[in-house]
């Protein structure tokens, strides 16, 4: 038993606070300081799994951050080597690249520096893959113009008699149509205004054809006949119109 300290009214040991006054007794004392350790004791408990959870966080965002910055840079170097027509790569690089500076700037970690160079390269892949496809869409464009120039000189093919202008001008599409010697829109064709047609009842031989690839001077011959209409039968390197068609591509000995 103990006694209320002020109104010395008997308690039981358990009690806190007396029943009678309201003073609190030194059970209850105790028990308030044992109270304050634990609160304490829970709390630093607490700031230490608070500290080990953000070590672990930081710990995991740093493998997240390199693991990100690694695959950036490796998308973006990657994909522009291998295919920098379609920027799969670029693109990667760019995503992974924002993920490494997001998570580096959210956790206040070092070594975004790799996912930087991966959007940077990314970037530049890309930029490359678009200016890419604008070169080929004005090539294209210009090709097209091209055989819309050279089709309106074609004339009237179902005549057996074969002007020169269209001679060159069918010569000139089936190669735009055949890829002859990769020839493209950039080659320089030249058919001579005084070349050399010679036109049979259904057959003709147009010489004296070259166009320029680079620096190289590519010479043909055309060998086209007339079956209702006008058309290019062959592209050769000699006049041997009779002859089995040539490979794709064969280049003159």
């Amino acid at each position: 038993m103990q006694k209320c300290s002020n109104c010395s009214a008997p308690l039981q040991d358990i009690v806190e606070q007396c029943t009678f006054c309201g003073t609190t007794t030194q059970r209850g004392v105790e028990a308030r300081q044992a109270r304050a350790l634990q609160t304490d004791a829970d709390r630093r408990a607490a700031e230490q799994r608070s500290a080990a959870d953000r070590a672990r966080a930081r710990a995991t965002a740093q493998l997240d951050v390199d693991a990100a910055g690694k695959w950036a840079l490796i998308s973006s170097l990657v994909g522009s080597v291998v295919c920098c027509l379609v920027p799969v790569g670029p693109v990667l690089g760019i995503v992974f690249g924002l993920r490494a500076r997001r998570l580096s700037q959210q956790h206040g970690l070092p070594g975004a520096s790799l996912g930087t160079a991966g959007l940077t390269f990314g970037g530049l892949g890309v930029g490359l893959a678009l200016l890419s496809w604008l070169g080929i869409g004005v090539m294209v464009f210009k090709e097209n113009q091209r055989k819309a120039e050279l089709k309106a000189q074609l004339g009237d093919l179902s005549s057996p008699r074969l002007e020169l202008g269209a001679a060159c001008a069918l010569t000139e599409l089936e190669m735009f149509e055949t890829r002859y010697e990769e020839f493209g829109v950039t080659n320089d064709f030249d058919c001579p205004a005084t070349g050399d047609l010679e036109v049979t009842s259904d057959e003709a031989i147009l010489r004296d054809l070259h166009f320029l690839n680079g620096e190289k001077k590519t010479e043909l011959v055309a060998c086209l006949r007339f079956k209702n209409r006008w058309s290019v039968h062959q592209l050769r390197v000699d006049d041997d119109c009779r002859a089995p068609k040539e490979p794709p591509n064969k280049k003159k000995k």
